[in-house]
């Protein structure tokens, strides 16, 4: 299913959550000075142009770390045979808001206004995460409607689900369909684009943002790594 979302918007408190930003005890004074207009020109020039696509698969077998999917598919990725033992299909999903704004953290950089860029790339990450939440809302929405529950969703990238996995999720997705593509083998343009794996079942098994942080590859130095957080995936 593909689905363009009218309008995303990043707010002003949206931006204060953000860890990348903070100073010892909040939002540095030239950041938070910086932010109101930069999200002002998103919304003016119409950055954003969000929007995600899903596909559900079968799920035949799982056998050790090897998941094989209808249609002669097959991912390997233990964690997810780890925490969806009795999944009976996935959700394979793919969410970006284009590359208007990423075009313009491009040019902010070769202007060396290196700040605003840094800071209009973190409203770039706040809106492609706030339209995976709604493909999430979607993908669970729909499984209910035939009587089946949905698990908290899974990125490659982290331990037990490589990166590498990301070229067969995309495909499986129709990530082209929405303009996505792959780059180097992992890396997905336009930038700002993210994909997911979502278990659908009974009995489907939730966990925190923070959870999956711990699972991260990157969590000993990524900026943004929660040590505790009660937002569901």
């Amino acid at each position: 299913m593909n689905v363009s979302i009218p309008r995303i918007s990043v707010k002003l408190e949206d931006m204060m959550k953000v860890t990348s930003l903070q100073r010892p005890g909040n939002v540095g004074q030239r950041i938070a000075t910086l932010i109101p207009g930069l999200l002002e020109m998103v919304g003016r020039e119409e950055m954003i142009s969000p929007s995600f696509i899903y596909r559900v698969r079968r799920v035949e077998a799982l056998v050790g770390e090897e998941i094989f999917l209808d249609g002669g598919l097959n991912l390997n990725a233990p964690l997810i045979a780890e925490k969806m033992p009795t999944v009976k299909e996935l959700a394979f999903a793919v969410c970006t808001i284009g590359d208007g704004l990423e075009q313009n953290v491009n040019e902010l950089f070769a202007k060396k206004r290196a700040l605003e860029a840094f800071i209009l790339n973190e409203i770039g990450n706040i809106a492609v995460n706030k339209v995976a939440t709604k493909a999430r809302t979607k993908i669970r929405k729909d499984a209910a409607c035939r009587n089946l529950e949905s698990s908290s969703s899974l990125s490659p990238g982290v331990l037990g689900f490589e990166v590498e996995q990301q070229k067969m999720l995309c495909k499986t997705a129709s990530a082209a369909k929405l303009g996505v593509e792959m780059r180097g083998g992992t890396m997905m343009h336009p930038d700002k684009s993210l994909s997911f794996v979502t278990g659908l079942g009974k009995n489907m098994p939730r966990w925190t943002q923070a959870d999956e942080c711990r699972s991260c590859r990157a969590r000993d130095r990524c900026r943004n790594r929660l040590a505790s957080s009660g937002e569901m995936l």
